[in-house]
């Protein structure tokens, strides 16, 4: 990963899924979350803008879960330039 890199939330589809296919035509590489199995789907999507993707598939809303989430990713957030978190309907 050398570009801009964003971290999406959400990502599998709606509003997480618009901002990753936006970010994703602006040339940003992307760390994509979703507990939904369309995750490796919209990974593979992605790639073929020609970005790196990371696709992480995890639920976020159990604190182990969102450190375990942390965790994985600390190495590779060192160049995040742009987060977003879509919310989640409980």
């Amino acid at each position: 990963m050398s570009n801009n890199l964003a971290l999406i939330t959400g990502a599998s589809s709606g509003i997480g899924r618009s901002l990753a296919d936006e970010l994703a035509t602006r040339g940003y590489d992307l760390i994509v979350n979703s507990a939904s199995e369309q995750l490796d789907i919209a990974a593979a999507e992605l790639r073929q803008s020609g970005v790196e993707v990371m696709a992480v598939r995890a639920t976020l809303q159990r604190p182990q879960a969102s450190s375990s989430f942390g965790t994985r990713l600390t190495r590779s957030t060192a160049r995040l330039t742009w987060r977003a978190s879509t919310p989640v309907l409980v």
